[in-house]
């Protein structure tokens, strides 16, 4: 009734999905605003996708040690069956999930990048990750965009990195 009997696992998977569902609204007005993206050409499940990817590897970095593993599986699919009601999109969770799976892998070594930018070879790893991000999201090329995509590089780092300090909060 009022979070007195759930579980620390639970409440650590609702914090989590809390926590990505205001992501996705800073990254759709994101692309909507500061990128000037049509409301048509955002796919809104690939946000959420790179959202749970974010939680995920930074929950998988830092987070509880003990039972991560339910913690993240509850998160995320509650949080990719919330995304999928709201996407307006009419496939199954089950190719949700496959479509995740395939993402989270290459977000996480890009995001990996980000927290280890002596490894990069791009000299800007949060705009290399950005790009990709982009170009999942639209389905288009980030060239026309890159100077805009450029200009929110520092936003979405300040956004990746942000997450540390959510998932250390939960940990105390």
């Amino acid at each position: 009734m009022f979070g007195l009997f759930k579980s620390k696992q639970e409440k650590i998977s609702n914090a989590l999905i809390d926590k990505a569902i205001a992501g996705q609204s800073f990254l759709y007005k994101l692309f909507l605003k500061n990128l000037e993206c049509d409301k048509s050409n955002i796919r809104k499940l690939e946000i959420s996708y790179f959202v749970a990817s974010i939680i995920t590897a930074n929950y998988l970095r830092i987070g509880e040690k003990d039972n991560n593993e339910e913690i993240l599986n509850s998160f995320g699919i509650g949080f990719l069956q919330k995304s999928l009601a709201e996407s307006g999109e009419k496939i199954s969770i089950g190719t949700v999930v496959k479509e995740y799976q395939a993402r989270f892998s290459e977000y996480h070594g890009l995001l990996w990048l980000c927290f280890n930018s002596d490894n990069s070879t791009t000299g800007n790893p949060t705009l290399t990750l950005l790009l990709h991000v982009f170009e999942c999201v639209t389905n288009s090329s980030a060239v026309p965009y890159m100077l805009k995509l450029c200009e929110v590089s520092g936003l979405t780092q300040a956004y990746v990195f942000e997450h540390v300090s959510f998932i250390k909060k939960l940990k105390s």
